[in-house]
């Protein structure tokens, strides 16, 4: 069984208040490869500035599209999954 591991690295600067404090982090998959992450620009307040960055529930729509075909049986593979729907 394969096993997989991320690193999230986020650092705080300036202080911890939910008006001011940066969403904005790295993720570290290994072997040179880091995503830039944030939270969704509708989640963050306005006085914090917004930067580019794959958010938390886009990556985990992200997960669940390739995961069918790991546990899915053969006979139901000719389904596939768009975002929160199925396709026959």
């Amino acid at each position: 069984m394969s096993e997989y591991r991320a690193t999230v690295e986020w650092q705080l600067q300036g202080e911890f208040s939910y008006e001011s404090y940066s969403r904005a982090h790295s993720i570290d998959f290994g072997h040179d490869l880091r995503l830039p992450g944030n939270a969704a620009p509708g989640n963050i307040p306005k006085a914090v500035q917004w930067t580019p960055g794959a958010d938390p529930e886009q990556q985990f729509v992200a997960s669940l599209r390739y995961m069918p075909h790991a546990l899915v049986p053969a006979r139901r593979m000719s389904r596939k999954v768009h975002g929160d729907s199925v396709c026959r």
